[in-house]
């Protein structure tokens, strides 16, 4: 029961961050990886991993360092005028075949010079930056408020959504988000217009009618009778506070003083999963129109200009391979600091593992990953390591036997692969329950990435 508690507790624990890390490559690489690419990668990456991997108790997922360094290598391409993703593509196989390198010349080994100094002040940054996006996320919800009018047009009472300053004139729409224009709307003589199939214009004022669009359109609103409604946000905090406070409350019972131990045990097991369950219904009942969670709905590339096979040049030039070497090296610097230092972490005595650790074996199996991803255009993923804190918390094993009022002793972990590959499976399987998953609100998840932060730092 406490392996399912954990696929449970795991699987929004990664679905969240994939479909939120797949939102941002989708704008930093201009679509081509999205969140459809990210669920893929996961599935093949994770389900591989976690069956071939030296230390399965490791969850790889999406990382910000790799986000970044995405972004860094598509404005390069960008700049030189070559095609991204084949560029990616040699980057990745120069960089699978660096990382066999490490292996077989027993790189691995420098991870005895990594101190526990290293390692605290690596897990706690990660940590920290899971909190702060927590946070912030919610904070930008302000920004996707409905906006309603008092008495406006009638007298000096007046509400109007005006272009931001960077809009040179009516017909310059260029200060409207991607996601606006991939709607069909535009800005042209003063109204938002959205033109239908067969040639047709409905479109709303912006004086008067589109204020509900205003906001998240980037525009500015002014008047004196324009009045943002603050329930979403405030639910929206709601729904945040109460997934975190009742996940760590429910997570604490262990050691209560209510109910059987067994109760006691299973509500600290399934914690987060009770606590997403609650809240979810808490927002059904609420009936506010909270933003939920989108997963793509259709298997198939976010970019059309792409398949699932990367081409080797398309259309770049031969020395796009040795130019593909330099980021590669950057890229091997970075897979390595932040795969192994998780592993230590995992692999730490007090966790008092009883299967041996597989550096050099993770490392191998990550390199053949890196080579695949790269040749279908698939985000690469390396050990995350607020996730796997909380994998191996999440499956701590306690001793039954004990004095009354005795806290619980520590005995180990279930050390198993079970957990990692269904987690994984049903991230792959999330493309045939976007029905189910659209009515999760974001800020539920939220509260988990609060959840795992704070328990992460302990």
């Amino acid at each position: 029961m406490q392996s399912v508690a954990t696929f449970a507790f795991m699987y929004f624990a990664l679905l969240a961050p994939i479909v939120t890390f797949g939102g941002l490559l989708e704008e930093a690489t201009h679509q081509r990886m999205a969140a459809m690419e990210n669920l893929f990668g996961g599935a093949i990456c994770g389900i591989v991993y976690h069956l071939f991997s030296g230390q399965p108790l490791t969850v790889i997922g999406s990382t910000g360092p790799v986000l970044v360094f995405e972004t860094i290598v598509f404005d390069m391409c960008t700049s030189l005028g070559l095609s991204y993703l084949s560029v990616r593509l040699w980057i990745n196989l120069w960089t699978a075949l660096i990382l066999m390198i490490m292996v077989a010349t027993d790189a691995s080994s420098l991870v005895s010079y990594i101190t526990r100094f290293t390692e605290e002040s690596f897990a706690t940054l990660i940590a920290v930056i899971f909190i702060y996006e927590a946070i912030l996320k919610l904070w930008n919800i302000r920004n996707f408020l409905e906006v309603t009018t008092f008495n406006a047009g009638s007298g000096d009472s007046w509400c109007a959504c005006n272009a931001p300053s960077t809009a040179t004139s009516d017909d310059d729409y260029s200060w409207v988000p991607k996601i606006a224009r991939k709607r069909g709307w535009s800005l042209t003589n003063a109204s938002f217009v959205n033109r239908s199939a067969d040639g047709s214009i409905t479109g709303l004022n912006y004086n008067k009618m589109s204020l509900t669009q205003c906001i998240p359109m980037h525009g500015n609103l002014d008047g004196n009778a324009c009045y943002p409604l603050y329930d979403v946000f405030l639910m929206s905090l709601m729904l945040m506070l109460g997934t975190f406070f009742l996940a760590m409350t429910l997570k604490g019972m262990r050691n209560s003083c209510y109910f059987p131990s067994k109760v006691r045990q299973v509500f600290s097991d399934f914690a987060v999963m009770i606590a997403i369950v609650v809240m979810v219904g808490v927002d059904l009942l609420m009936g506010i129109n909270t933003p939920k969670l989108n997963v793509p709905s259709t298997f198939r590339p976010t970019w059309e200009g792409r398949g699932w096979i990367i081409p080797l040049f398309d259309g770049n030039p031969w020395w796009s391979i040795l130019l593909a070497f330099f980021p590669a090296l950057l890229a091997c610097i970075l897979i390595f600091m932040d795969q192994q230092i998780t592993a230590v972490i995992v692999n730490r005595k007090e966790n008092k593992l009883k299967k041996g650790c597989g550096y050099h074996l993770d490392l191998f199996v990550l390199a053949i990953l890196i080579a695949i991803v790269g040749i279908l255009g698939l985000p690469i993923y390396v050990a995350a390591t607020v996730l796997s804190i909380n994998h191996v918390n999440s499956l701590r094993v306690e001793s039954e036997s004990r004095a009354p009022g005795e806290v619980a002793q520590f005995v180990g972990v279930r050390e198993q692969r079970v957990t990692g590959t269904i987690t994984f499976l049903l991230i792959g399987l999330s493309v045939l329950m976007t029905r189910v998953l659209s009515y999760i609100p974001m800020p539920v998840l939220y509260g988990v990435f609060m959840y795992m932060g704070i328990s992460a730092l302990s």
